[in-house]
This record gives structure tokens, sequence and C-alpha cells, in this order.
């Protein structure tokens, strides 16, 4: 478990104990993920993402990245493994493996959430979702809100809201 402090992360284990500490701010919570099948986290600090091991606390990775995240979330982009990102001004996704940045063609200010295919934005129509292959319109007012993604089965569902109504869309 990690537990997220001013100045530190501290990773305690099932009894409460304090496994290890990283020291230092960050810019975001940290983002638990895996980077080749081994479990990972990932911190936000001033110009780099830097990723640990889970087990140990070990440096697994460092990416440099000069914007301020607002939100992230682990995801498949372009068939590859890696992290989405907002910024004040741009949407990114983070290859996992190679390090490399993707600028989305979508502006930050219509960005309304991740889902673990892509970014949900508010489109000229209606809701999008930007995938790695396609802009897919999804027929739900752009005023709406996201709750969230579901998982049935091998499909995968966006739910949305309003005042008085919830859809869920299903590709």
């Amino acid at each position: 478990v990690l537990l997220e402090y001013e100045e530190q992360i501290s990773a305690i284990d099932l009894m409460g104990r304090t496994v290890y500490e990283i020291k230092g701010n960050n810019n975001c919570t940290p983002l638990q993920l895996k980077i080749k099948d081994q479990p990972a986290f990932c911190l936000a600090k001033q110009g780099e993402i830097v990723c640990y091991s889970s087990d140990n606390g070990s440096l697994l990775k460092k990416y440099p990245f000069s914007g301020r995240i607002l939100a992230w979330k682990a995801m498949e982009f372009d068939g590859k493994y890696g992290i989405g990102m907002r910024t004040e001004d741009a949407l990114y996704f983070l290859n996992l493996v190679n390090g490399k940045k993707k600028r989305i063609d979508a502006k930050a200010s219509d960005f309304m959430a991740f889902s673990s295919k892509g970014f949900v934005v508010k489109g000229k129509k209606g809701m999008e979702l930007l995938t790695d292959i396609a802009k897919i319109e999804i027929q739900v007012p752009a005023f709406w809100n996201v709750a969230g993604e579901i998982f049935l089965g091998k499909e995968i569902g966006l739910l949305f809201y309003d005042e008085a109504n919830l859809v869920l869309a299903v590709s």
C-alpha cells in the first residue's frame, strides 16, 4: 500500500510496517501500473516521470516530461501500454517501452476522462473517444458527465450521466 505525504511516499506491508520511503515532492497522485509484468508505480517529479518497483522501491525507469500533469492513467494506445496524461494545455500518451511521447490531437479543455483504450473528449456533435486508430463518436451530448468505465466480459462500456439520465455506451 502506498501512503502519500507532502514530502514523501511510504510503502507499507499488510501489517502496517514501513517497507520503504521515497522522499521528495510529487506533482500528481502516484500511478500504479505494471512495467514488463512487474508491479510498479510512477511519480510525476519536476521535469520527469520516475517509475519505481512496487516490491522494493528500486528505480526502474525515468522519462523526461516537462508539463505539469493534471490527470493520468495507465492505458493502451497505439497498440502499446503506457500512460495517458492531461496537462494544462495538451493531452499526451507516453509509451513505457521506448519512452516516446505522443501529443493527442485534441484540446486539453475538451478532455472529459480516460478510458482503458483512449481519451474521452467533447466533440462537435457530442462525446468522442479518441483511440489509437479512430475517433469514435458517442451518441451522448457534450455537456453530459462521464461516470466511468464498465467491463462487461470482453466488452468495455462508458457510463455517462446528466441530471436525470444515465447512458451506457458500448462499442
